[in-house]
C-alpha cells in the first residue's frame, strides 16, 4: 500500500513537472517569436523580454533536472557501482542517494538565503518587475530533485547500462 502511494506521488510529480516544462517552453517560443517580429516591424522589441527569457531558461534547466532525476539520469560520478557486486550495489545506491539528498538540502538552503537577499534588496528584472518570483524555481527545483531521488530510492529505481530497471523487473528505455 505504501509503495502504491509513493508511486502515485512519483507519477503526480512527473505529470506536474512535465506540464510546467511544456508550458514554459511554449511561452518561451511565443515570446521569442513576438520579440523577433516586434524588432523587425517596429525597430524595437519588449525591453524586458530577453531578461525574462533568460530566467525561463533557468526554469527549464531546473525542471529538466527533476525529470532527469526521475529516470536516474542526473549528472553523477559513479565509478564504484560498475565494479562492485550486485548485493553491495544496492547499499551503494542508497548511500549515493542519501548523499545526493543531503547536497540538495544544502543547495535548497543556500538558494533560500539568496532568494531572501533578492527580496530584501528589491532586485528587479526590468521595469519594476521583481526578480524573486522567477528565481523561486531554484530552491523549488533543488527540493524537487531531492524528493525525486528519495522517491527513486523508495521505489527501487536505478540506472543500469542506460536502461532504467525497476525492482519489479519492468524495463523502460
Amino acid at each position: 500500500m505504501i509503495r502504491r502511494i509513493v508511486a502515485g506521488i512519483d507519477r503526480g510529480l512527473n505529470a506536474v513537472v512535465t506540464v510546467l516544462v511544456v508550458t514554459i517552453l511554449v511561452t518561451m517560443v511565443l515570446l521569442s517569436f513576438v520579440q523577433v517580429v516586434s524588432r523587425n516591424v517596429t525597430g524595437g522589441g519588449f525591453f524586458w523580454a530577453d531578461v525574462v527569457l533568460r530566467h525561463m531558461v533557468l526554469m527549464i534547466g531546473m525542471l529538466g533536472a527533476v525529470l532527469a532525476a526521475r529516470h536516474g539520469r542526473q549528472i553523477s560520478i559513479d565509478v564504484l557501482s560498475r565494479f562492485v557486486p550486485a548485493k553491495i550495489r544496492v547499499g551503494l545506491n542508497w548511500l549515493i542517494g542519501i548523499f545526493t539528498i543531503t547536497i540538495t538540502i544544502m543547495l535548497t538552503r543556500a538558494s533560500l538565503v539568496f532568494l531572501a537577499a533578492e527580496r530584501e534588496f528589491h532586485s528587479e528584472l526590468a521595469a519594476g518587475l521583481p526578480a524573486w518570483p522567477f528565481q523561486l524555481v531554484i530552491p523549488v527545483g533543488f527540493t524537487l530533485i531531492g524528493l525525486q531521488v528519495l522517491l527513486n530510492l523508495l521505489l527501487g529505481v536505478k540506472k543500469e547500462e542506460e536502461v532504467i530497471v525497476v525492482e519489479a523487473g519492468e524495463e523502460q528505455a
